[in-house]
């Protein structure tokens, strides 16, 4: 289906018919008249391929009706979307029997499919699960994609993922909600039952439940949780960071967990940064979980049968409205070493001295050393201070304690003693991050250089260098000023040279 022909007012249900495969080219725009939808069925393949400057687009043209989304039905192992936008799908209300209530924006059932650089916006199921995204018996890849402002009436707002094996790698998911007039939601961001998943490298950010798993929900499933950032999210009863129950052997590592709240004060709302609850042999290691609240757990709840194993975290600044536990624990074992806990707790290698933080408010939790390589009071306790028997840091120095080691080869601000080798746009730091953002750049040759902002629509809303510069590493803070919550890119171009990020900004 070439792009030319577009843009294609739908008047009807689309489909892919069984053993068929239809090719989408860049900058199709499928723009559904009423409540219509694009099923791709059994054996049939759908390749919609867009690219970074000219997307595919899937949207209403009555957003307050919407469409019936895309839905994929025991479809060929080689199905994908690449750079689509996927808005306004909607599942009313008035229709909570209809067998095909879950998945707003796409529903894939039994299926095996890639989904890589696509946007889902504002997809509605009042009734059922997965706003954005809803999978069952299927195979699924989410890598670098965008979901916000999706909406699940029982859970999944963002992403429900059911009896499947998943890959969630590098998305930003971002203000999506759970919530159902009569109760019963779980996970505003991610949900996932059953089957397993890898979680790693997502911004998780802005979510709200209703009940449990503002940030994720995890029940009966086998987990990794790595390197993720997992803030700002809320749920109304427990785990507003993220509600973990009947997870055998999951393992959350480097992850930030910071400034997620349970938003309604009775003795039930436990778990800010992590509700736990019947899951056996879970172990958190290296993370960071600071600032969240809850009526009980501040940092980290933990019941009902449960075995955790602690190692190498930071617990620190979170608040319990009921009492001063950073982790509340009943009926649980709960082995905790080499962790650095607010008012302490028993075990090996275990501290209670403020980790320095490099500006956690503004959520850089990066651990200080400001007259590094001089050992004294600037010097995180943090620093080296891990498990002997963990993996040395990328540095090469023992463990340190909490999600961001502290780089002992360079200093954080400190230059990298040798020039570059090429032109390259470092990753920002912090990222999310709220009003102001480190930019870093490398430059191997003296030279004009232009670093521009931009939001999701491509408007300029920044430029803030634009100068001659000479051969090094270079680093400037920007301040995203009366900037809106959102995705905003930041390009550089140098020559004829010009690389792209993504950036988060959270207020």
């Amino acid at each position: 289906m070439p792009a030319d022909v577009g843009p294609y007012e739908v008047v009807g249900d689309l489909r892919v018919p069984q053993c068929s495969t239809l090719v989408i080219e860049a900058g199709c725009y499928f723009d559904f008249q009423e409540y219509y939808t694009f099923i791709v069925d059994t054996s049939a393949t759908l390749q919609a391929i867009g690219n970074v400057s000219d997307s595919i687009i899937f949207t209403a043209s009555d957003t307050a009706t919407g469409w019936y989304g895309l839905r994929f039905f025991s479809a060929a192992d080689n199905c994908g979307l690449a750079y689509c936008r996927i808005e306004w799908g909607n599942i009313p209300f008035e229709d909570p029997q209809e067998p095909f209530a879950d998945g707003a924006g796409v529903s894939v059932s039994n299926s095996n499919i890639a989904l890589s650089n696509c946007v889902f916006s504002n997809n509605t199921t009042v009734a059922g699960v997965g706003g954005g995204i809803y999978t069952i018996d299927s195979d699924i890849h989410i890598n670098e994609c965008l979901l916000q402002n999706n909406w699940a009436g029982f859970g999944g707002g963002g992403i429900w993922c059911e009896s499947s094996t998943a890959e969630i790698i590098g998305n930003k998911i971002i203000d999506n909600i759970a919530h159902y007039v009569l109760g019963g939601e779980y996970g505003a961001g991610i949900a996932v039952e059953y089957g397993e998943a890898i979680i790693n490298d997502n911004f998780i950010v802005g979510n709200y439940s209703y009940r449990i798993g503002g940030g994720l929900y995890l029940s009966r499933a086998s987990i990794m949780l790595h390197n993720n950032m997992i803030i700002y999210n809320r749920a109304w009863d427990g785990g507003a960071g993220l509600s973990a129950g009947d997870c055998p052997n999951m393992v959350a590592r480097n992850n930030i967990i910071a400034f997620n709240e349970c938003v309604f004060p009775n003795q039930y709302l436990r778990g800010g940064g992590a509700a736990i609850g019947r899951s056996d042999s879970l172990r958190f290691e290296n993370n960071t979980i600071f600032g969240n609240i809850a009526a009980k757990g501040g940092g980290i709840y933990s019941g009902n049968d449960s075995s955790i194993f602690l190692l190498n975290n930071i617990i620190w600044g979170n608040i319990s409205q009921m009492d001063t536990a950073q982790i509340y624990t009943t009926d649980s074992l709960l082995t905790v070493q080499y962790c650095c806990i607010q008012d302490g707790w028993p075990g090996e290698g275990n501290i209670d001295l403020d980790p320095l933080f490099v500006d956690p408010e503004g959520g850089d939790f990066h651990l200080r050393w400001d007259n590094f390589p001089i050992e004294d009071e600037t010097k995180s306790p943090c620093i080296d201070a891990g498990s002997p028997w963990s993996p040395l840091d990328p540095d090469s120095t023992r463990a340190d304690i909490g999600a961001l080691s502290f780089d002992q080869h360079v200093g954080i601000d400190d230059e990298p003693p040798a020039l570059p080798r090429e032109i390259r746009l470092l990753q920002n730091y912090p990222n999310p991050f709220n009003s102001r953002t480190t930019i870093q750049y490398a430059m191997p040759e003296a030279g004009p250089v232009k670093i521009e902002v931009y939001d999701l629509l491509g408007r300029r809303v920044g430029a803030p260098v634009d100068e001659f510069k000479p051969a090094g590493y270079h680093r400037f803070v920007w301040d995203a000023g009366d900037l809106a919550t959102g995705v905003y890119f930041y390009k550089i171009q140098a020559g004829d040279y010009t690389e792209t990020k993504k950036i988060v900004l959270v207020k």
